[in-house]
């Protein structure tokens, strides 16, 4: 699948090891219970913007001008339904959080998850 391509190294394995069957040492493959990516069945970013906080306060900022550095994180509003029926909401509406890391691969997902 494409879309595991945008996973960063350490998800990919973090798929590897998660919801492993009884007496399995690792996942042979990347399948619904296990890749953020192959629970996805489809999905539209309505809006984004990128987040930074502020230190002093911990308040979170969002801000369309990308931040310094190789690692940012990102708030968007979905339009997505998931092949597991409890992630999905009434609306199909969703907000995410979505960190990106940058390395000699270029951009990757590092991370998606409801808060920040």
């Amino acid at each position: 699948m494409r879309a595991n391509a945008c996973l960063s190294p350490q998800q990919m394995l973090d798929a590897l090891t998660v919801n492993l069957l009884p007496n399995r040492l690792y996942n042979p493959g990347f399948g619904a219970n296990n890749s953020l990516a192959a629970n996805i069945e489809s999905g539209r970013l309505l809006s984004w913007s990128f987040v930074t906080y502020d230190k002093p306060s911990r308040r979170m900022e969002k801000s369309k001008v990308m931040p310094a550095g190789d690692r940012v994180e990102v708030a968007a509003e979905l339009q997505i339904r998931w092949r597991d029926n409890a992630f999905n909401t009434p609306t199909g509406m969703d907000s995410r959080f979505i960190v990106l890391s940058h390395s000699y691969l270029g951009w990757k997902i590092e991370g998606m998850g409801t808060g920040p």
